[in-house]
């Protein structure tokens, strides 16, 4: 969930995309680096919340795939949705889906009926969202993340929830940093640009 003016969970994949051939910044970078930039200098707020039919069915269904993964672990999942503040930058953050004990996070997907059984028979979905999870794991500090994918309308409960754990990747988490630090650099840059032409 974005947050005014912060890198947050939806936003990490943006900041790591480079561009074409080896060239550090592509449209995607650059477009969010101007997007935090002006919200940061109060031009613009945060982008309208676009939703399909699919992902709003995605967040309906998220607290019942939370109480699965519940039982299926014999876990208490707490800190739903809380604000996670990264505690060295202040423009850093995330929303997990969930904490669980001192040392994990719950990340869950809805994802469509085929898109979940792909995901059971060829793996996680996790390559697609690893920025996402890889930078929350970063800002909470914490070692793992149960990444879960869950469809309700399947009727086999073998096949309805599967749950991947991914482990804390220190080398990734540490080129994060250096790209937030770059990142940062260039939002100050825009805003730099932004205030000149006012």
């Amino acid at each position: 969930m974005p947050e005014l003016g912060k890198i947050t969970g939806s936003r990490f994949s943006a900041m790591m995309t480079g561009g074409r051939g080896n060239k550090a910044w592509g449209r995607t970078s650059r477009k969010l680096a101007i997007r935090i930039a002006a919200e940061r200098m109060g031009i613009i707020g945060l982008e309208d919340g676009y939703t399909t039919g699919a992902m709003e069915r995605g967040l309906e269904q998220e607290p019942v795939a939370i109480e699965a993964y519940e039982r299926e672990t014999f876990t208490e999942v707490h800190g739903q949705q809380e604000f996670q503040q990264h505690h060295e930058y202040e423009h850093v953050g995330c929303t997990p889906d969930g904490l669980i004990g001192n040392d994990g996070l719950l990340e869950v997907k809805n994802p469509n009926t085929e898109t979940h059984l792909f995901h059971f028979i060829n793996g996680s979905q996790y390559d697609k969202y690893k920025d996402q999870v890889q930078g929350s794991l970063w800002v909470t500090g914490r070692s793992y993340c149960d990444f879960v994918s869950f469809d309700s309308r399947i009727s086999s409960p073998k096949h309805r929830l599967i749950i991947t754990q991914i482990k804390r990747d220190e080398e990734y988490i540490t080129e994060m940093e250096e790209r937030y630090k770059a990142f940062e650099d260039k939002v100050q840059e825009y805003i730099k640009q932004l205030t000149e032409s006012e």
